[in-house]
């Protein structure tokens, strides 16, 4: 029922959170994720970056500004690295 409106926002934390510690788990485990695991995470924090940005531009919320930059800085790190994989 993520879809239902009075319930879209919670559902989706909700279902976030688990993808977020999902993630988590991995990185730090012997597992090694497959290409496509790796690139839906970079497509979902990208997204969660472009809804940082609409709550800023908003919501006027300086808090997120340095969230928005670490987040970027940590994309970019990881489409370097991803490059630098791929061309061994």
């Amino acid at each position: 029922m993520s879809n239902m409106s009075y319930c879209r926002f919670k559902n989706t934390l909700e279902d976030f959170r688990v993808c977020a510690k999902v993630y988590e788990e991995l990185f730090n485990s012997d597992e090694v994720l497959s290409a496509d695991e790796l690139r839906v995470a970079q497509l979902l924090a990208v997204e969660v970056l472009e809804l940082a940005k609409i709550l800023k531009e908003q919501c006027g919320t300086e808090c997120i500004d340095e969230a928005i930059t670490d987040i970027e800085e940590e994309i970019a790190s990881t489409n370097a690295q991803n490059k630098a994989d791929e061309k061994n």
